[in-house]
């Protein structure tokens, strides 16, 4: 499950954009933690219960349904498309900036 983690801090850091990448990484980290001890949790109730096999297949079942839901969010890409966007067109490329040109910081 942990070469599925770099796919969603993509695409969260693009479905929160503007807000920061560290704060839609830190809900994720947050996300991961506790559905990996409820988890683990149900694969050994399921491992005790029923056996190794049935506990593999409940876990594959559970990959394959969050690939499924993956798949089904809509792809609005606000953070591509804002770099992508032209200057001048009074939307920031750099969330640091309130109007083109002119920085927060």
């Amino acid at each position: 499950m942990t070469g599925y983690l770099p796919v969603g801090f993509e695409l969260a850091a693009e479905l929160t954009y503007p807000e920061p990448e560290g704060t839609s990484a830190g809900i994720l980290n947050a996300a991961v933690q506790i559905f990996g001890i409820l988890f683990t949790t149900f694969y050994r109730w399921i491992f005790v219960e029923a056996g190794s096999l049935w506990a593999n297949v409940a876990m594959c079942v559970t990959l394959v349904l969050g690939t499924l839901l993956t798949a089904m969010i809509p792809k609005d890409l606000r953070r591509q498309a804002a770099q992508k966007a032209p200057i001048g067109n009074g939307v920031p490329s750099d969330p640091n900036q309130d109007k083109v040109g002119e920085s927060k910081a």
